[in-house]
């Protein structure tokens, strides 16, 4: 909304992304891309990472990467010249 009242328009002057692909992203105008996500995936990994944690408070920190597809919609094109 801001880029809209700021004169901006999507995607000719800024290109719009989030990660959830939540609802919002659906029904904005115009759509925004997104990253597809399983959520209930990510939640399970969440707690489990939260629990594993718990129980190896001195072990280094580990990166966990999860599937993720990329969803282009209306609020992404190319960068302007």
């Amino acid at each position: 909304m801001i880029c809209k009242y700021s004169g901006y328009k999507i995607p000719k002057h800024i290109s719009v992304a989030n990660f959830d692909n939540g609802q919002l992203s659906k029904l904005a105008t115009p759509k925004i891309t997104t990253m597809d996500i399983d959520l209930e995936l990510f939640g399970k990994r969440a707690v489990e990472q939260l629990l594993w944690r718990i129980n190896n408070k001195e072990t280094a920190n580990q990166e966990i990467l999860l599937p993720a597809t990329l969803l282009v919609r209306e609020s992404t094109g190319p960068a302007p010249k």
